[in-house]
């Protein structure tokens, strides 16, 4: 085995190492998913028009029973968005904050329902928090493209 031989055998070593490290990519995040951004942009809308229409009702229309559809219907779709956001792999930010948004919707429909009427001063400060966890969900959906 002359000194060549060994030379050679390193090198090819080193390229078929360089290559096999190269072809293989471990993925610690999931592909972002279109339909989930989509998803969750409908129901921001539906929550920021659940808001405006409680906001424009006179302070008699604000018993639960008026918003209680509305509030079955978004629950509905919170928590879709939830399970699709468990569901996938590696996507324990998203998770989190889809299940976040779900945890306070339910918290403000309860409080809603137990006292039969809305606070309209905190009806703005609950909006806008849910905007700002939306934005939150969709900048986790959208670092998935960073790579």
């Amino acid at each position: 085995f002359g000194r060549f031989a060994y030379s050679y055998l390193l090198i090819v070593f080193v390229v078929v190492g360089l290559l096999s490290f190269t072809s293989c990519r471990v993925r610690l995040i999931p592909n972002r998913d279109e339909a989930v951004i989509s998803q969750a942009l409908q129901v921001a809308k539906s929550i920021d028009l659940f808001y405006l229409n409680l906001i424009d009702a006179d302070s008699s229309e604000l018993a639960y029973a008026n918003f209680s559809d509305s509030y079955q219907a978004i629950e509905l779709e919170l928590r879709s968005l939830w399970l699709q956001s468990e569901a996938k792999p590696l996507n324990s930010e998203a998770t989190r904050i889809s299940r976040i948004i779900l945890d306070l919707w339910v918290k403000y429909k309860e409080q809603h329902q137990k006292n039969n009427t809305y606070n309209l001063h905190l009806a703005p400060i609950h909006r806008d928090r849910f905007h700002e966890l939306f934005v939150a969900f969709l900048n986790a959906e959208k670092a998935k493209t960073i790579q």
